[in-house]
């Protein structure tokens, strides 16, 4: 639409090449949350944007890129948030209550049954998302204990690449609900850390 010209209904302004690889992305990430991606044909997201397959096949050539990006966008913003907690917590055990937290939402989205359909039938995105959880995440819980050994919340004779895949591991086991049943996930939390925590760390939390 020109500019300074009236915004008149029968004016259809027409989308730009990346408004509309947007819309298509956002879409089909929609549906795949809402039906499952198996569920999720290219028919389907074409419906949902009234628009034709034609179009959407010059922005993604087939249904796993289309999946990549869904899979892409998610991991993004979950880093986005784990990066974010570093500068918001006032100190390392409330920084990894955060990030427990922040995992449990991307993989209570990235449910089992998506993770399952990404493994046999997308692979590529399937090993993004492994590889974002065992190096990326990885990475974040050992700065972190680095950080509380630093601030003496943490024993400063901790193992911290053994002990930061072990409590990855721990993590992922809180988005079993009938595990956390019992009991908070603050709770589970505060048992989890109790063997890591300093003296002075101990004081912080509550056991």
């Amino acid at each position: 639409m020109l500019k300074n010209q009236p915004n008149c209904n029968w004016q259809k302004t027409k989308l730009k090449p990346m408004e509309t690889s947007k819309r298509i992305a956002d879409k089909a990430s929609t549906l795949f949350m809402q039906n499952g991606i198996r569920c999720t044909g290219m028919d389907t997201i074409a419906e949902g944007l009234g628009m034709s397959k034609k179009t959407i096949y010059r922005f993604y050539p087939n249904k796993d890129r289309l999946v990549m990006m869904f899979v892409g966008h998610e991991i993004d913003a979950n880093a986005d948030q784990c990066k974010l907690l570093y500068r918001k917590a006032d100190n390392a055990i409330a920084e990894l209550f955060m990030v427990m937290v922040a995992i449990r939402e991307l993989f209570t989205r990235l449910n089992t049954a998506l993770i399952d359909e990404l493994e046999k039938n997308h692979p590529d995105s399937y090993r993004l998302l492994k590889n974002y959880q065992s190096v990326f995440l990885a990475d974040l819980i050992d700065r972190n204990l680095a950080r509380g050994v630093d601030e003496q919340l943490y024993r400063d004779d901790i193992n911290r690449k053994l002990l930061a895949n072990l409590l990855l591991e721990n993590f992922m086991l809180t988005l079993n609900s009938d595990f956390l049943r019992g009991g908070t996930i603050e709770q589970y939390f505060s048992y989890l850390i109790g063997g890591i925590v300093s003296s002075k760390g101990f004081a912080t939390v509550e056991i």
